[in-house]
């Protein structure tokens, strides 16, 4: 393990706090930790996504939904998801507002590699590079970063699924954001 490693908040699943962990740690052994998701879309109502780096320990290389960060020891759902932004896209300035409640969602490789179980909240805003700044992606983060209109994001999502992260679609629904065809 890498001295360097991020570490994690874990929790039990009546959510006590069960101490800091690090990263590979809890993916191996499913330990409940905290994430925000941001959605972003432009004025014109198109969604940022982005690929992952092809070195990301859970699925590489995938398209993914605007930004998702793992909450640093003691941080808040909205400063992980600012902070999430600017990292991962070099923005700042946007307005964050809550997109539900916080909830759990659990993936499990189906290889048995890993199993990530989330304590999350998303959060929605509209981007304008006038007033934000053109998108500056972090490239040890992410490979591209796109604009998907509703046609687009329905074709990858029937056509490419394959190309997506597991969580996309299923985090789309869960918040009301897929229109439908």
């Amino acid at each position: 393990m890498p001295d360097n490693e991020e570490h994690f908040e874990t929790f039990d699943d009546a959510g006590q706090p069960t101490g800091l962990k690090p990263r590979s740690e809890v993916h191996r052994n499913g330990d409940w930790h905290k994430s925000a998701q941001v959605f972003l879309y432009t004025e014109t109502g198109e969604l940022l996504v982005h690929q992952r780096a092809l070195d990301k320990d859970l699925y590489a290389g995938l398209w993914d939904h605007s930004v998702g960060e793992h909450l640093h020891p003691g941080e808040t759902y909205l400063d992980g998801a600012i902070r999430g932004v600017q990292e991962e896209f070099g923005l700042s300035g946007l307005t964050l507002a809550p997109l539900g409640e916080v909830r759990r969602q659990a993936l499990k490789d189906p290889n048995g590699q890993w199993w990530d179980r989330e304590v999350q909240q998303s959060f929605v805003a509209t981007y304008n590079p006038n007033q934000h700044g053109e998108v500056q992606p972090d490239r040890v983060e992410v490979i591209r970063v796109d604009q998907w209109n509703d046609a687009t994001l329905t074709h990858w999502l029937t056509h490419k699924f394959d190309q997506l992260t597991p969580w996309f679609r299923p985090d789309l629904e869960h918040h009301n954001l897929l229109k439908q065809p």
